[in-house]
């Protein structure tokens, strides 16, 4: 905490204001309360707004509550802030709503941020009209490899094909664990052309990984607004669902799109 007279001056500084702010007692005294902070103005907001504001200091996020203080004639006689380091709990936040919507097993999002995602990403693209596409894949005779090779080999077949879509796609893409051996994309501003071009460079990518020695294949539907008239995710995933079977019946190992 650091406290000031009516006049701004610094009568209080306790040792942890110090330490969170990586200075001396007589530096946060020289210095004034305008310049606990490289930015002048920080403080003078902080007074204003009198709620809580969070700020990156160095290598911290620090949480500051500033406030006059009043005599009980209403007359100003100082000042207080209490500087917070809240830089582990922010950490731990931010590692919850991760964990929120991450699938354990492969480290995609999962089933329950696609459904959102894809249902903001759809509403967007038919209000301003822009293009966006889904590729929808599975593993190829993935219950037969698991009973003759374990589960714990299928585990990591799935964490592997997750590893390969993360190289395989661009930072704007949304890879998502569907559920079980199934797999979703978002490609946000995708033709459909395009979502061809990237299904196939991700199939080529997978037939051609070596894992333990096994040859792990994987068939793909691709589907495209507004190629297709999807109006809500619903149908989406039902048209790259359709192409994704339609590319099973073709002999798998291979795209298909809606």
């Amino acid at each position: 905490m650091v406290v000031t007279d009516r006049n701004r001056k610094i009568v209080l500084a306790n040792p942890s204001a110090a330490e969170i702010l990586g200075k001396s007692a007589k530096a946060i005294f020289r210095e004034g309360f305008f310049h606990l902070f490289d930015d002048p103005e920080l403080m003078r907001r902080a007074i204003e707004e009198e709620g809580y504001i969070e700020i990156k200091n160095n290598d911290r996020v620090l949480q500051i509550l500033a406030s006059t203080i009043q005599n009980k004639e209403q007359a100003t006689i100082g000042s207080a802030a209490l500087i917070r380091d809240v830089t582990t709990e922010k950490s731990m936040q931010a590692e919850l709503q991760h964990l929120a919507i991450s699938d354990g097993l492969t480290g995609l999002f999962n089933r329950r941020h696609l459904d959102t995602t894809l249902d903001n990403e759809l509403k967007r693209c038919q209000r301003y009209g822009h293009e966006m596409s889904i590729i929808m894949f599975d593993v190829d005779h993935f219950k037969r490899f698991n009973d003759e090779h374990g589960h714990e080999q299928g585990d990591r077949v799935l964490q592997n094909i997750s590893a390969t879509v993360k190289e395989q796609i661009r930072s704007l893409d949304i890879p998502c664990r569907y559920g079980g051996e199934e797999f979703l994309i978002i490609l946000p501003a995708t033709s459909i052309k395009f979502a061809q071009e990237i299904a196939e460079r991700l199939r080529k990518a997978v037939e051609q990984t070596d894992l333990d020695g096994l040859r792990v294949t994987i068939s793909i539907g691709v589907a495209s607004f507004p190629h297709g008239m999807m109006g809500n995710p619903k149908q989406f995933i039902e048209a790259a669902d359709k192409a994704l079977y339609e590319a099973k019946d073709a002999g798998r190992n291979c795209v298909r799109s809606a």
